[in-house]
């Protein structure tokens, strides 16, 4: 489904099988360049790179992003919100996807919902390179091998709430760390709760060299 510059998608829900699932070989299920609301439904990315490949308005207050086979030898991930892009999710789900579950580089608040059991080398729920800000929601049980099991932070990354727990990394060594945050840029926690994440350092938040963290 592709949404042009000028053009709104609402998605209430899915007919039929009650999902939307793009079996071949394209980058994406849903490429916004306009408005897409999301209020329920499932978007299933196997074969995909992603399920929604956004540079427009994308908000999420419902359904779900997640793979329903493991059919595919495609390492599909759930939202890549490029640098003009803006995600804004109030609830559903993000989960059991085999990439990292948002890959943002524009601007991502999060509010509610859930990002959970998504696994990547780095970032396995969020891999953060612009503006993310989170005042609500759960990020947890997901996995990375280096670093940023719930969190890999290289931009500025913002929590004045919500909870990151139960992530871990399953790699060991010296630059395999943060469990629930990783951060490689600013990383300002104003509120909310970290806990219950893994990692040979920095089970919690591991803060790399010369980086800043304010808590």
């Amino acid at each position: 489904i592709f949404v042009n510059k000028n053009d709104t998608l609402n998605l209430y829900d899915c007919k039929g099988s009650g999902v939307i699932t793009s079996y071949d070989t394209t980058n994406y299920v849903v490429c916004n360049s306009g408005t897409f609301n999301m209020s329920g439904g499932t978007i299933n990315p196997d074969g995909c790179d992603c399920g929604v490949d956004n540079s427009g308005t994308f908000t999420m207050s419902d359904g779900s992003t997640s793979r329903k086979s493991s059919s595919s030898t495609v390492a599909c991930g759930g939202v890549l919100n490029r640098e003009d892009g803006e995600f804004t999710m109030e609830g559903g789900t993000i989960s059991g996807l085999p990439c990292m579950g948002v890959y943002n580089k524009g601007t991502f608040t999060m509010s509610g919902g859930t990002i959970n059991d998504n696994s990547d080398a780095n970032g396995g729920g969020v891999y953060n390179k612009g503006t993310f800000t989170m005042s609500g929601g759960t990020i947890s049980g997901n996995t990375a091998v280096y670093g940023g099991g719930g969190v890999c932070n290289n931009g500025k990354f913002t929590m004045n709430g919500g909870t990151i727990s139960g992530n871990k990394i399953s790699g060991s060594g010296s630059e395999k760390a943060g469990g629930g945050v990783y951060n490689e840029n600013t990383f300002t926690m104003n509120g909310g709760e970290i806990s219950g994440n893994e990692a040979k350092d920095g089970g919690g938040v591991y803060n790399g060299d010369e980086h800043t963290f304010n808590m």
